[in-house]
């Protein structure tokens, strides 16, 4: 039985279908400013944050990674500067580390 050109593209669409229903993991990835690398479930992420996008809602420099078992580590600074002559000025700097466990 030969199969029909329905039915070929039916099997294609279920394909395509569960592809897109399965999360996979992208292993380059560009987001928020940040650029990132996924690999076996190892992460690392860096990036400028609003100083590419110019949203400063994603805030400045920052790096950051992890590990499948849980561990992350990652370090960041931001600022920002009223460029309308108002003198507002805020900024931060920050690190954590983590292990599941040892909050």
């Amino acid at each position: 039985m030969k199969p029909t050109t329905s039915s070929i593209a039916l099997l294609i669409l279920v394909i395509v279908q569960c592809t897109l229903a399965s999360p996979v993991p992208q292993f380059l990835t560009f987001r928020d400013g940040k650029f990132g690398v996924n690999f076996g479930g190892y992460h690392a992420e860096a990036g400028l944050g609003g100083l590419l996008t110019g949203n400063s809602a994603h805030g400045g420099l920052s790096a950051s990674a992890g590990t499948p078992h849980g561990q992350q580590a990652g370090a960041g600074i931001g600022g920002l500067l009223g460029g309308n002559g108002n003198g507002v000025l805020g900024g931060f700097l920050g690190a954590f580390a983590r292990s599941p466990g040892y909050y």
